[in-house]
């Protein structure tokens, strides 16, 4: 595998798609994927968290609501802190 020296991998974080609803993630989910991906990368420096294409998802012809959203970002938020004690212990 090719590694990036200048490049910041900015992995999905905060939700699963399924058929008939959003889920969002737990803060520990996002937390191991955060890790996964430094693991995968070799530097922290260059792993972060991020959305996916949007907030604007149809998912069963409807909006995502405002409070998805919002607790999509909580457990991002909260899910790279996790990480970000353990990687920088």
């Amino acid at each position: 595998m090719k590694r990036s020296t200048d490049r910041i991998l900015t992995t999905h974080m905060g939700s699963l798609p399924r058929p008939d609803v959003l889920a969002v993630e737990h803060p520990l989910v996002i937390a191991e994927r955060l890790e996964r991906a430094v693991r995968a990368v070799g530097d922290r420096e260059r792993v972060m968290a991020g959305t996916d294409c949007g907030f604007g998802t149809i998912v069963g012809d409807t909006q995502v609501s405002e409070d998805v959203v919002w607790a999509k970002l909580e457990a991002m938020r909260d899910g790279a802190a996790i990480a970000s004690q353990r990687l920088w212990r």
